[in-house]
């Protein structure tokens, strides 16, 4: 049953959806002309939004546990809302001319209500047509939330989301609409006279705004709901397993758009119908009440779609997928709502910021193709459950291993209400991992083909190789990158080193003219003998502006030509090591003398300084170790 259900709800075929898609343009817009120019348009969106939406799918059922933020529509409903937006630049010059009417502005005042609110969620859907459109309380329309979607918002969020619906139909209606104060203190709009007069056509706008995607959920609904004791929350319930949530989502915002179901709805909860509630706005044209005009009725029947207006739109969409695919990407135009924002250099890796206002809807990507402007995607922009932006990050493939990155920021400024955000977009060359991920994804797309003349476990090899390759080249990657940043260092460090000693000799020659440098015979380790008796622990005193101490290191007569000496402190790495150290005759017998930067030893400390005997090309061999204790003067 519940795949039937599905279906029933769900069936559009290409030539149905460009009717209805015509029939919903010429019932906003009353030129025939317009309407078939805004039908065309959407359809030039509809494939870029669907691919936005596909995308965007994966990681929202990855998070289920997470609210329904925005819906995720078919091509039905996505198609309807693009016409929706479309619409309005052919609305505005109409009005602009003097030629809309009072109940031209009633069709687009509910259009743009349903537009702004099936955006986001049946949240803003409830608040928007039951506070706004009817004049249902905040409790009343709270319950009816409640009852259909079992999720508790509280009551403030109710007022602030009225509060932000009326300032987005104030931008777009300006001086059509006045506000007053009811007798409770609430803000409102002017209602028009004869509220039942308009019954009629609201009705009609509301079946016409009704999402496609749900065609058929009034009549399952019936069936479904015999014998139940309770409202939509017990029919969500049945129809809840198999059924995506986004479908869910869609299917609560149709409870609170069809005049039907929310008839029932408010039947369920003992309030008045929605006829009885009814609240449009008195609008006034050129500063003359319109209200006075009285409705006409429904609107009469819209002849079809003719066949050369139809080859009209088909052929504007395949000459478009051949000059996209055909387009030389230099420059992009990134426009929200139909508005110019930025301009980027491809090549040049441009990258731009700008603000938007809480209501934005649609991001565009365009380029300058001849004249014209080519569209090559779309981007949804994101809000949170009750209200604000919500972040969110999206790339578009730009051709020629490079892409366009676009990130939404909510302002910190505005934390509370995230009423502004920010735009940031970039273009940048695709990482070599991207690269490869993209060439296995087209080595996968034709598998269907391979499979004619690979066995299946030759195909699973291939894949197997293409990842290990990938692994292969990324580790090999990240090996040279650590491999060249060691190099850098030791480089450094010898060159510090190199500056160092040359400092020091210099400071030492100085030293030498001035006088005599302080000297130290070492005791070595094996020479000690251990106990109470035992010879105590070389201590060498470095005088204040001493910037060498010299060491005198005890040898055998004849154990060595060469040595080399490494200094460390006690139980530690080295820290200096000096190679190529001659033994010369001195008061006592033979010793090697070493010589010790003071900069490098410190106060209080004890140090190691070990002697290796070189031979040739054997490796050196120690001889012996002397241990001291370093005291500043």
């Amino acid at each position: 049953m519940l795949r039937r259900f599905r279906r029933r709800i769900r069936v559009n075929t290409p030539e149905d959806l460009l009717e209805r898609g015509f029939q919903l343009a010429s019932f906003i817009l009353p030129e025939r002309e317009d309407a078939v120019q805004a039908l065309s348009n959407a359809m030039s969106k509809l494939g870029a939004q669907r691919s936005r939406e596909k995308k965007r799918a994966y990681w929202r059922y990855r998070n289920l546990k997470r609210k329904i933020t925005r819906i995720i529509r078919d091509d039905a409903d996505a198609l309807q809302w693009l016409i929706y937006l479309e619409c309005e630049p052919f609305e505005r010059r109409h009005e602009q001319a003097g030629q809309a009417t009072a109940q031209d502005l009633t069709v687009r005042y509910v259009k743009h209500l349903v537009q702004a609110t099936t955006a986001m969620s049946s949240f803003y859907v409830a608040v928007g047509l039951h506070r706004l459109l009817h004049n249902y309380s905040t409790s009343e329309v709270q319950r009816a939330y409640e009852l259909v979607t079992e999720h508790y918002p509280g009551a403030e969020e109710y007022r602030k989301l009225k509060g932000t619906l009326m300032t987005q139909l104030q931008s777009r209606f300006q001086h059509f609409l006045k506000t007053c104060r009811t007798q409770h203190g609430e803000m409102r709009f002017e209602p028009a006279e004869n509220q039942p007069g308009w019954a009629q056509l609201v009705e009609q706008c509301l079946r016409f705004f009704t999402p496609w995607s749900t065609r058929g959920a009034c009549r399952q609904w019936t069936n479904l709901d015999a014998g139940a004791e309770h409202g939509p929350g017990g029919w969500f319930s049945k129809i809840r397993r198999g059924v995506p949530h986004d479908a869910i989502e869609t299917l609560r915002c149709h409870v609170f758009i069809d005049p039907l179901c929310f008839g029932r709805l408010t039947g369920r909860l003992g309030l008045d119908s929605p006829q009885l509630r009814l609240a449009v706005p008195r609008f006034f044209v050129n500063d003359k009440q319109a209200g006075p005009e009285k409705p006409t009725g429904p609107l009469a029947e819209i002849p079809k779609l003719t066949e050369e207006e139809r080859k009209k739109i088909l052929g504007r969409l395949a000459d478009e997928a051949v000059r996209q695919r055909q387009a030389a990407l230099n420059s992009l135009i990134v426009l929200v709502d139909g508005v110019e924002r930025a301009r980027l250099e491809v090549e040049q890796g441009d990258k731009q910021s700008f603000a938007i206002q809480a209501g934005a809807k649609l991001i565009e990507i365009r380029t300058q193709e001849g004249s014209q402007d080519l569209l090559l995607a779309t981007h949804w922009i994101d809000y949170a459950e009750w209200q604000g932006f919500a972040p969110s990050t999206a790339t578009v493939a730009l051709g020629r291993a490079r892409e366009l990155v676009l990130e939404i920021v909510p302002s910190s400024a505005a934390a509370e209400t995230s009423a502004e955000a920010t735009v940031q977009v970039q273009c940048r060359p695709k990482s070599r991992f991207t690269q490869l991920r993209e060439a296995l994804r087209s080595l996968l797309r034709f598998r269907p083909i391979m499979l004619r003349w690979l066995p299946g476990y030759a195909m699973a090899f291939l894949v197997l190789v293409a990842f290990g390759g990938i692994f292969a080249a990324l580790k090999y990657r990240n090996e040279l990158v650590q491999q060249r940043a060691s190099v850098a260092r030791i480089r450094e460090e010898l060159v510090r080193e190199k500056a160092e000693r040359s400092a020091l000799q210099s400071r030492l020659d100085n030293r030498q003219q001035a006088g005599t440098p302080v000297a130290y015979r070492l005791v070595p380790d094996d020479a000690r003998v251990r106990g109470q008796q035992g010879t105590r622990e070389t201590v060498v005193s470095v005088p204040a502006q001493t910037d060498l101490v010299f060491l005198e290191l005890p040898v055998f007569n004849g154990q060595s030509k060469q040595y080399r000496a490494v200094l460390r402190p006690f139980a530690r790495t080295e820290i200096l090591a000096e190679d190529s150290l001659p033994s010369q005759q001195a008061q006592g017998g033979a010793v090697v003398l070493f010589s010790l930067p003071a900069s490098l030893v410190q106060d209080k400390a004890h140090y190691v300084l070990d002697l290796y005997a070189t031979r040739g090309a054997a490796s050196p061999e120690r001889v012996r170790s002397f241990t001291f204790y370093v005291r500043k003067d």
